[in-house]
């Protein structure tokens, strides 16, 4: 965090669920990003459209109804000077907040890459753009890219006096080379949407039922912290009593700076 710089070395398993044979596959990842490995079974990308991101794969063996296959990547973001609006805050000297949707690859289309205006259509000679009525629980494609159940692992380093939080339950935690790591893994499948968190943080739990509620917060805000627990305790209570018990063994409460 204090280069404003952050780096991220991962593998996806992706299955195809349909019920087709697919033999290409196109990947989207944010242009302001360094890649320095991008590799879907063992494959390197066959076209890159820089200017969108964009990245096809023609897979050698047809990718089965069923069948899987592993994308490898090694993705690099480094934020250089300020900008007069929209200002990049998600990695910061304390207090990052790096969301999913910032670096996990956009499989398929992108709609939101089309040009929009009549007017600039017509000009360039292309057909009127289709308008699909959509329900309200697809009213966001961010949403709908995250409605598949993952299994998540991750090994987060940060700087030596900061705490680095994603989802799931601490599995381990070490220092090496002036830097702080910690290993999260989920128990059980979840939703494809996630963050990581790094900060300065003060944190304070408590026990409820079984589970660990954590409360990670800036060491001189304490004065609510009370008025926390007694209502992750309540929206506990309330929706194991009216949907189901809560699925996990921990509840994390972190605080982020303003700006988010």
């Amino acid at each position: 965090p204090e280069k404003r710089r952050y780096a991220i070395r991962g593998a996806y398993r992706l299955q195809n669920t349909g019920s087709q044979p697919i033999s290409k596959i196109l990947l989207t990842i944010r242009r302001e990003y360094s890649v320095t490995e991008l590799l879907l079974a063992g494959q390197k990308p066959d076209q890159h459209d820089a200017r969108f991101g964009t990245y096809w794969f023609v897979l050698d063996t047809p990718l089965q109804p069923g069948a899987q296959l592993d994308l490898q990547l090694d993705l690099d973001f480094q934020s250089r000077g300020f900008q007069n609006a929209n200002s990049d805050h998600a990695i910061v000297h304390n207090g990052s907040f790096i969301l999913s949707n910032r670096f996990f690859p956009r499989l398929g289309y992108r709609e939101g890459y089309e040009i929009e205006s009549a007017r600039e259509r017509r000009k360039r000679a292309l057909p009127a753009r289709e308008e699909t009525p959509q329900s309200d629980g697809e009213h966001n494609n961010n949403w709908r890219d995250v409605a598949a159940q993952i299994d998540f692992e991750a090994v987060i380093s940060t700087a030596a006096d900061q705490i680095a939080l994603t989802s799931g339950t601490l599995v381990d935690e070490w220092q090496r080379d002036g830097r702080r790591f910690f290993h999260y893994k989920m128990s059980q499948p979840m939703s494809a949407f996630f963050g990581f968190v790094s900060a300065r943080y003060a944190v304070k739990s408590e026990q409820h039922n079984g589970v660990k509620i954590d409360i990670y917060h800036h060491p001189q805000h304490r004065h609510n912290l009370a008025h926390f627990f007694t209502s992750a305790k309540a929206a506990l209570d309330y929706c194991t009593q009216n949907f189901s018990p809560y699925p996990f063994d921990d509840l994390k409460i972190f605080e982020l700076p303003q700006m988010w």
